[in-house]
């Protein structure tokens, strides 16, 4: 039976055979874009299977994360594998579901490396064949080819009630009511590192058009630690 999560997210721009039932306690009034309704990947084909299941213990390993939490928070809408130059990627597009909060997250790792491709020779990672786990553990680890799974702390408690709540609170302590365009993300743009384990809320809005001003940051969803910037709205 297909499983369809309902809910309304904020966006930038899992499941495997176990069923899971999850309704949001509220809505999220973070984006203007609305996604109503999130169809978690119900079926999966041998190759994928293989593959998100070795991504699964992956994610509870680095993360920490036990696997009811696992099962209770992280739903796979897609799953697909692209060949590029540097050789094959395998891609999961998911979402992290806390609460009010939904985040798309994509995690992309490397499993089959070109013989032409020049880079990591140094590396001995075997060539033209489909990597075993403990290679694409490796590569992973050490971003071979761009391949990452995302670091998302374990047992989160949100500092607010809802994605409501935590805009105001931004806009009221920063002082800039203009604050707008929420989305959340858990990879901050310009700090290292870019992800910490916690999710983020982001807005931006605009305090003069005339004099090309703008305002912009990010507040962290645990903490309630905020950032804000301004600058020209366009170069």
């Amino acid at each position: 039976m297909q499983v369809i999560v309902i809910i309304i997210i904020c966006l930038i721009s899992l499941t495997s055979c176990e069923k899971l039932n999850f309704r949001p306690n509220s809505s999220c009034e973070c984006s203007n874009t609305e996604i109503k309704k999130i169809v978690t990947k119900e079926t999966f084909s041998e190759k994928e299977e293989y593959y998100y299941i070795f991504w699964k213990n992956y994610f509870i390993s680095q993360n920490q994360w036990d696997s009811q939490e696992f099962y209770n928070k992280i739903f796979v809408v897609d799953m697909m594998f692209h060949n590029w130059n540097a050789g094959t990627s395998c891609k999961i597009v998911y979402f992290y579901i806390n609460d009010w909060a939904a985040i798309k997250c994509n995690d992309s790792f490397i499993i089959k490396l070109k013989s032409e491709k020049s880079a990591y020779h140094h590396l001995n990672i075997p060539r033209d064949t489909l990597l075993d786990s403990e290679w694409l553990s490796f590569c992973i680890r050490n971003n071979i080819a761009f391949s990452e799974v995302l670091r998302i702390n374990p047992n989160i408690s949100l500092m607010f009630e809802s994605c409501k709540e935590a805009y105001n609170y931004l806009k009221k302590e920063s002082g800039y009511e203009v604050l707008d365009n929420y989305r959340l993300n858990f990879y901050v743009p310009g700090r290292t590192p870019r992800v910490n384990g916690y999710p983020y809320l982001f807005a931006s809005g605009q305090i003069n058009f005339e004099e090309n001003k703008c305002v912009s940051g990010h507040m962290n969803l645990v903490t309630g630690e905020w950032n804000i910037s301004v600058g020209p709205c366009f170069y």
